[in-house]
């Protein structure tokens, strides 16, 4: 089942097709590269970066309705910028990856 929601981006956009895709492509173009940065810092222990990356990821995520994947952003935030429940990091961060990836897919069909 579908997370995306455009209602968001309907509303700031009003309604605007081209910026709205304008905005997907960008999310397209731009995430992967974080995702890059993500793993190589987990893979560090660099939990602070992991948590800046998250952050910076959080507002697009919700940008187009991805609410569980954006829970998972804001926990990975608090964890690695409070360098609180680390432990629990190498677990969670390839399951918030993975359904990053998988939103990344299905936002390429709306293109």
């Amino acid at each position: 089942m579908s997370e995306i929601d455009f209602s968001y981006l309907d509303n700031i956009s009003g309604g605007d097709k081209e910026f709205i895709n304008d905005m997907i492509a960008t999310f397209l173009e731009e995430t992967p590269k974080d995702i890059d940065e993500m793993e190589r810092e987990l893979k560090a222990s660099n939990w602070l970066q992991v948590g800046l990356i998250a952050h910076k990821l959080k507002s697009s995520i919700k940008m187009f309705g991805f609410e569980s994947i954006k829970n998972m952003a804001v926990d990975i935030e608090q964890s690695g910028k409070k360098n609180e429940n680390t432990e629990a990091l190498p677990e969670k961060v390839p399951v918030f990856i993975s359904k990053l990836k998988s939103a990344l897919d299905e936002l390429a069909t709306h293109l």
